[in-house]
Order: structure tokens, then C-alpha cells, then sequence
């Protein structure tokens, strides 16, 4: 698998993710700022049995998981004034944030606001500032997935009118 994919993220690592990104790609600080949506509101706590259970079901999943999260330590290391860049990225995101989020809210099942979610389960969205609604980036960051991935189709296959979903047929 090493073969194939030459850069493996670590969502429990988001912020090293995007630095190797950034190194990967040769791409800006503020290329790789992004805001977290579809985020669940809270965290359910596991029992011991639930956890030992998930290992056991998954266990390629978490041995990919072992092999891929040592590779990626081992990538880290050789980034430059990597808690340096880190912190810039948190204020790079933060300053975004201000400019482009009024609140951050809870929605529940029925809003369709914050994008799909699973029954019973709250998950995170953002209100525009005034400024944050009339600037492109702003929409797009906060926009939920399944709106955001049918705009990118569009874009890329402007004539291909039945892509994926049945709102595709309204373009």
C-alpha cells in the first residue's frame, strides 16, 4: 500500500496532516486553512467490551492504522519548525474563523442546514458573518459535503446531467 499512496493522513492529527499536505503539495499557509464541519456535537463515551469489540472487528483496519500512523511520525520528522508551523496554521485558522463564522451552532436531525447526518446524532455547523456571506471561500468552507461535492461535479461535469444523485437531474 506504501507503493500506492505516497502521503496517508491521520484525522487525530489533523494539523500535521495538512503541514505534510502543504509540504506535499507545495502549497501555501493559507491554502490548506480549512474549517471542520460535519463534526459531531459531542462524543459518546465506549465501554471497555465495545472497544475490545471494534478492535476485533477491525483488526486490518487498525494493523493499516499501526503501520500508517508510524510512517507518518516518521514523515514529520523531517518537517522544519514543525510546532512553529502549527501554531501559525491555528491562528491562520482562527483569524479565518473571525472573519468568516457569526456562531457556531448545534443542529439536530431535521436541519438541513448543517448537511446528512445520522439519526440521533447532533453535529456541528456555522452561521455567515455579513462579511463571511458575501465571500466565496466563506460559503464554500462552511457548506455542508453532499452540496459541496455536487457543486464540484457540476463544475467538472457540467454535461454529465445523472452523476450521482437525483439532484443532479436539476441542473
Amino acid at each position: 500500500m506504501e507503493q500506492r499512496f505516497d502521503l496517508v493522513l491521520i484525522s487525530d492529527y489533523f494539523l500535521e496532516s495538512m503541514i505534510l499536505v502543504q509540504d506535499k503539495l507545495c502549497l501555501t499557509m493559507d491554502e490548506v486553512v480549512t474549517l471542520v464541519v460535519n463534526a459531531r456535537d459531542k462524543k459518546s463515551p465506549l465501554s471497555p467490551k465495545t472497544i475490545e469489540n471494534i478492535k476485533n472487528w477491525n483488526s486490518f483496519d487498525l494493523h493499516l492504522f499501526d503501520h500508517f500512523n508510524s510512517t507518518f511520525w516518521k514523515q514529520l520528522e523531517s518537517v522544519p519548525d514543525l510546532q512553529k508551523r502549527k501554531d501559525n496554521l491555528k491562528q491562520r485558522t482562527q483569524a479565518l474563523k473571525e472573519y468568516c463564522v457569526a456562531e457556531q451552532k448545534v443542529c439536530g436531525y431535521f436541519d438541513s442546514s448543517c448537511g446528512w447526518q445520522k439519526a440521533g446524532a447532533n453535529i456541528k455547523g456555522f452561521s455567515l458573518t455579513e462579511a463571511g456571506s458575501k465571500n466565496q471561500l466563506c460559503i464554500d468552507l462552511t457548506m455542508p459535503e453532499r452540496p459541496f461535492l455536487e457543486k464540484i461535479a457540476k463544475l467538472q461535469w457540467p454535461f454529465w446531467k445523472a452523476f450521482y444523485w437525483p439532484s443532479f437531474l436539476e441542473f
